[in-house]
């Protein structure tokens, strides 16, 4: 495979754009003052072939039934020799019938080839709406029917979906099939089930059994993948551990506490390195 410029934080970039934060498996909450709120803060650092590329932080927050959650990635060291980028997310929305129903997202992305704002808007009962500014350079390749972009998520509202368990078959976290709209892409984002295995992370925060879960990008319109030359991205992994909410019993996460991939360049990953939880930073997530 050849790669092209940034390709190897493509790898990363492309969990973030297709699927870590989250509602929790069971429970449900309508909305109202009395609506427990919970929030979840991690942040991963990313490497590729154990040289450090940059860090990706995740916040969100659960209230009754509404979301909010916000995604930041930036690259560092070395990497920013040669190329440096900061893409910021954000989305907020419903949790209806055990899943999210986004109703805002906006994104921006700063590079030194080009800077880039996108607002997505999901009307009720619609297909969702775009503004770019600057306008898109290739608008006939992002074309596409609105049946095709109706009932899907954006990339940070799949990123908690993924994170929470939600959209999952039954109480099996890594089975489920996310339709993902970014403006320019329609993607589903497949897991699966790997196995059950026993972790020990480097870290200290988190020794105990995980779920290894695989994440597949499968394109189905809009601007071809340019994270590699030939368009093709490879299936990602991931351990997922689960969280238990302090401050909302019915709220249990799915923690991804490391993600990978392989390239040309040795394995792409994302680490677990911080996490807060309602409020108060962990040095260890319990089993």
């Amino acid at each position: 495979m050849a790669f092209r410029r940034g390709a190897a934080m493509g790898l990363l970039l492309s969990l973030a754009a297709s699927a870590p934060p989250v509602h929790a498996q069971g429970g449900e909450r309508g909305g109202g003052d009395a609506a427990a709120a919970s929030t979840l803060d991690v942040e991963y650092s990313i490497y590729v072939g154990g040289i450090t590329l940059g860090q990706l932080t995740i916040s969100m927050r659960m209230e009754g039934g509404a979301y909010k959650a916000i995604s930041t990635l930036r690259t560092s060291g070395v990497v920013n020799a040669v190329w440096s980028a900061k893409i910021e997310a954000s989305t907020s929305g419903m949790i209806e019938g055990g899943a999210l129903k986004p109703q805002l997202y906006y994104a921006s992305s700063q590079s030194e080839a080009r800077n880039q704002q996108v607002t997505v808007k999901y009307p009720e009962g619609s297909a969702p709406t775009f503004f770019a500014e600057p306008a898109y350079l290739d608008p006939q390749k992002i074309v596409m029917p609105d049946a095709q972009k109706l009932g899907t998520l954006d990339p940070v509202s799949a990123m908690v979906t993924i994170t929470t368990a939600l959209g999952a078959e039954g109480a099996k976290p890594c089975v489920a099939t996310l339709p993902v709209y970014d403006a320019r892409r329609r993607y589903d984002v497949g897991l699966t089930f790997e196995r059950k295995t026993n972790v020990n992370m480097d870290n200290g925060l988190y020794s105990g059994p995980v779920e290894i879960c695989r994440i597949a990008y499968k394109p189905l319109a809009g601007a071809p993948q340019q994270v590699l030359a030939d368009g093709k991205l490879p299936p990602l992994r991931a351990w997922m551990a689960p969280l238990q909410s302090s401050a909302d019993p019915s709220r249990r996460y799915m923690i991804p506490l490391r993600i990978w991939a392989e390239s040309d360049f040795g394995i792409a990953a994302a680490v677990l390195t911080s996490v807060r939880l309602d409020g108060t930073k962990l040095t260890k997530i319990n089993k």
